[in-house]
Order: structure tokens, then C-alpha cells, then sequence
């Protein structure tokens, strides 16, 4: 960044962006770094990476400094769609990228038809892919996360040839894990301070209960009261049917949580203890140990490298067998 002065022409960039206050900061910019519509951008500082990749080059191939991750781009007109009396925001098709005839649905235009799925710059694609918020146990949503991607990866590089820059976080500070963690505290301190009280915790369980339900009734109400007009846009309505089934999932949650609830207070009406089964029941939402999100991170991690050295092992295998 130092050796191609990125930092000050990036201040200076935003300098200009401050001063002009343009409609379109977007198209204001391409302008200003040379890549108008339907003219050649000028030259890059550095060779191209694709063209001229380094030897030994680590990680990413071609990639000989930061002016060639994206390269020279080049944008075509905006493209504004109106679909069902919504403006979406304008989209600048790549001109500089190579079309190998993949379609994608564009949602950012929610064109009705797919468009032409073509890179900033040469056979170049840049992905970037939301991972897992870790703030509870590895479950199968995590696998599906790595998997259904991953498998998409694969077909865009080796079907489609392209040359694939991907990469995945792990959120590890989300306000999921900030309130997970806050749960934590409060139950461990409720614990510490009632546990041994068996009247105090089903005090507190049924007046927790009893809010959340009421809590919930009222927004499968709302939700079953809401009348999208005919002409809605269709993103409104699928946002609408998605919250919800999402009410109606934390509904069938609840009432599971309620019966587990029903049933610790038989068991402590004969006389059994049932204090922190109470708790692990109404204060976890999967039942599950309290655990740091650094821990969890540690555990998707380690059960990721695990899945990984099997998969390998048995491509070993397969690869044994094929040459017998």
C-alpha cells in the first residue's frame, strides 16, 4: 500500500467524494479512477496479475500487489429495474470480464430474467461468502454453510473455468453472541444466588414464561392481521411470509419449552428437586451448555479440520482404488 501511494490516493478520493457530494458516489468514482462507460481504462501501475502471474507466488496466483485485486474494470450504462413499482438501486454491468454464458438472477435489480454472469476483470471472480456466527454448539446449519458453497466453488471454477478468490468469515462478534453472552451471566448469577430456592426459581420460570408467551401471541396476531395490498412488491411479501414462519417457529419452540416446564413441576410436586433442569429449560434456547464464543469458534475449528483430514483419507483411498 505504502510503495503504490494507495493511501493517499484513496484520502484524496475521499476528499473529492466530501467536497462534491456527488448523486451517484459510485459512478462519480469509476469516473475519476479512468474506467468511464465504454472506453478503455488506463493502464494499471502494475502488469497485469492474471496475465504475468509471479513465481511461487503464495496464496491467491497473480496476486503481485494490492493494484491487482481488482485490476482494470470497466462499467457499462446503469441499469434500473422497477419491478412491481419499486426503483431498485442502479447496477453497472462489468465490461471487462469474460462471459462464458452462466446466468445468475440479479438481486440487487430483481430482474425477472437471468443476466449475464460476467467478473470485474478477465476470468477473475472476487466472492465473498457470510460464514458462521458462533455464538452456540457446531450444528448442521454450519456443514450446509461450508458444503452448499463450496460445492458452487467447484462448478465455477471447473465447469466454468474461472478463477475463483474465495473467502469465508467467522463472526465472532454479532449481537446474537453479545446477548448470548449476557444470558449466560444472568443465568449463572440467578443460579448462584437461587438455586438452592425451589419456589423462587418456579416463581421466576412462570413469570418468565407467562410474558414470552404473551409476547408471542401478540406478534402471530400482528402478523396474522397484516394485509399486504395486491400490488406489493414481491420482496415485501416474501419478507413478510418468512417473519411469519419465523413466529411460528419461535411459537412451537416455546410451547415445547412450556410442556419440558409442565412436566419438571409434576416431578417437583412429588417431591423430586428440579431447579436447574427448570433453568437449563427455559434459559437455553437449545438446551445446551453455556460456552464461550471463543470456545465454540475453537470447536467449529477443530471439528472442520477433523471432517477435512476424513474427507482427504477417503479421496486417498478412492484414488488407491482407482489405480488398482
Amino acid at each position: 500500500i505504502a510503495e503504490h501511494g494507495l493511501e493517499e490516493k484513496l484520502t484524496a478520493l475521499m476528499n473529492l467524494v466530501a467536497a462534491d457530494q456527488p448523486a451517484d458516489p459510485l459512478r462519480y468514482l469509476a469516473e475519476k479512477l479512468g474506467a468511464k462507460a465504454k472506453k478503455s481504462p488506463a493502464a494499471p501501475v502494475c502488469p497485469p496479475a492474471l496475465d504475468e502471474p509471479p513465481p511461487n507466488a503464495p496464496g491467491a496466483e497473480g496476486m503481485v500487489c494490492p493494484c491487482n485485486l481488482f485490476g482494470s474494470l470497466s462499467y457499462g450504462e446503469p441499469i434500473i429495474s422497477k419491478k412491481d413499482k419499486t426503483e431498485h438501486p442502479p447496477w453497472y454491468p462489468s465490461q471487462a470480464g469474460v462471459d462464458v454464458g452462466l446466468r445468475v438472477h440479479n438481486t440487487l435489480t430483481d430482474q425477472s430474467d437471468p443476466v449475464p454472469f460476467i467478473p470485474g476483470r478477465g476470468r477473475r471472480v472476487l466472492w465473498y461468502t457470510c460464514g458462521p456466527t458462533v455464538y452456540d454448539a457446531c450444528h448442521m446449519g454450519h456443514a450446509r454453510a461450508y458444503l452448499t458453497f463450496d460445492i458452487l466453488r467447484r462448478i465455477i471454477e471447473d465447469y466454468f473455468r474461472y478463477e475463483v478468490l474465495y473467502q469465508i468469515n467467522i463472526t465472532d462478534i454479532d449481537d446474537k453472541i453479545i446477548l448470548r453472552a449476557r444470558r449466560n451471566k444472568l443465568l449463572a448469577d440467578f443460579k448462584a444466588e437461587h438455586a438452592a430456592d425451589y419456589a423462587a426459581v418456579e416463581s421466576a420460570v412462570g413469570a418468565s414464561l407467562d410474558a414470552k408467551g404473551q409476547k408471542l401471541d401478540k406478534k402471530m396476531a400482528a402478523l396474522a392481521a397484516t394485509e399486504l395490498p395486491a400490488d406489493a412488491p414481491s420482496r415485501e411479501r416474501e419478507m413478510h411470509e418468512t417473519e411469519k414462519a419465523a413466529a411460528a417457529l419461535k411459537k412451537r419452540q416455546f410451547d415445547d419449552i412450556a410442556a419440558s416446564v409442565a412436566t419438571i413441576r409434576e416431578v417437583a410436586a412429588g417431591g423430586g428437586g428440579a431447579a436447574s433442569s427448570i433453568l437449563e429449560a427455559v434459559c437455553s434456547d437449545a438446551g445446551v451448555a453455556s460456552t464461550s464464543a471463543a470456545a465454540l469458534e475453537r470447536e467449529l475449528v477443530e471439528q472442520t479440520v477433523a471432517l477435512n483430514e476424513e474427507l482427504e483419507a477417503a479421496r486417498d483411498a478412492l484414488d488407491k482404488s482407482d489405480a488398482a
